[in-house]
């Protein structure tokens, strides 16, 4: 009998207050990264991520519109589609 896999599932959940996206998310490295990116691929925003969630990152400069979150912790790339009101 093989023992079954278990999977750490990681979530990912973001709100959006005037002028910031409040990321939730519980990072497993010290050298976690967000980046956000149109559609077309071009990264309009990023940094690091700190210890505590949830994250404050400034929007200023992006307009409303869908857009990649993108968040890599150690070797694991996590992302998910976001639309700024």
């Amino acid at each position: 009998m093989t023992p079954a896999k278990i999977e750490k599932k990681t979530v990912i959940t973001t709100e959006y207050t005037e002028g910031q996206l409040l990321l939730h998310y519980q990072r497993m490295t010290e050298k976690t990264t967000f980046s956000i990116c149109d559609l077309g691929g071009n990264e309009m925003l990023s940094g690091p991520l700190g210890k505590r969630s949830p994250h404050k990152v400034k929007l200023a400069g992006l307009s409303t519109g869908v857009y990649l979150l993108c968040v890599i912790d150690g070797d694991q790339l996590h992302k998910m589609r976001i639309k700024l009101p």
